[in-house]
């Protein structure tokens, strides 16, 4: 009985550990700075921040898609490439509409 707890709680000591290694908080401090740089309408910082957001993407794309299930991950694929040509198009209103989609898209896969 006492190994059962304690290997319970060793198991909890090292899920505790690995809760910051999903890729969240690392994909919203790129869409803040992308908003940031959208209301300043910055859109060389708006480019290169979106560039950005698709290469942590596709670092964490096996993360994502152990979280979310396969139309959550193509929609927030699909959300990153729209979100890349209304940048490159300078379309400021299209571009925080598609940031906010693809902001809720990763905090619906993130939310367990």
């Amino acid at each position: 009985m006492v190994k059962r707890i304690y290997l319970a709680f060793l198991i909890l000591i090292i899920l505790s550990g690995c809760s910051q290694i999903t890729g969240k908080e690392v994909l919203l401090n790129n869409i803040k700075t992308l908003e940031v740089a959208l209301d300043q309408k910055d859109w060389e910082s708006a480019e290169e921040h979106t560039d950005e957001l698709q290469r942590l993407y596709k670092g964490n794309r096996w993360k994502i898609q152990l979280l979310g299930d396969e139309g959550e991950y193509e929609k927030l694929y699909e959300g990153i490439q729209r979100l890349k040509v209304t940048i490159r198009e300078e379309a400021n209103p299209e571009s925080k509409i598609e940031l906010a989609t693809v902001k809720s898209l990763i905090k619906d896969i993130y939310s367990l």
